[in-house]
């Protein structure tokens, strides 16, 4: 049973990642940042992955950015060292072949 609740979970995640990221290209080729579309979703997934990383190690939620900058930045700056970069340029780069072969399963453009 709880085989079928996390393939679930996961299958939603999956679907809201892409379908979230997917609108956040349409708005930067709208915005006139076409040409630089392509850079900004990489980026934007290594930004993702460093926040993924800082969730699961420092157990840091995405609300305290806005109640409690300091302890979110003092997280991030403890997180830099080889063991943490090498997991986001991981999860990144998992992030990037994910998002990238949904595009083109799905065939848009």
């Amino acid at each position: 049973m709880l085989i079928i609740q996390y393939a679930l979970l996961l299958s939603v995640g999956i679907i809201t990642y892409y379908l979230g990221f997917y609108n956040f290209e349409k708005f930067i080729k709208k915005s006139g940042l076409k040409f630089l579309a392509f850079f900004t979703l990489i980026i934007f997934n290594y930004l993702i992955a460093f926040g993924v990383v800082l969730g699961k190690l420092e157990r840091i939620h995405s609300w305290f950015v806005f109640t409690s900058p300091q302890k979110v930045i003092a997280s991030s700056l403890s997180l830099l060292n080889f063991e943490t970069l090498f997991l986001v340029l991981f999860f990144g780069s998992a992030f990037n072949v994910l998002y990238f072969l949904l595009k083109r399963r799905f065939n848009v453009r």
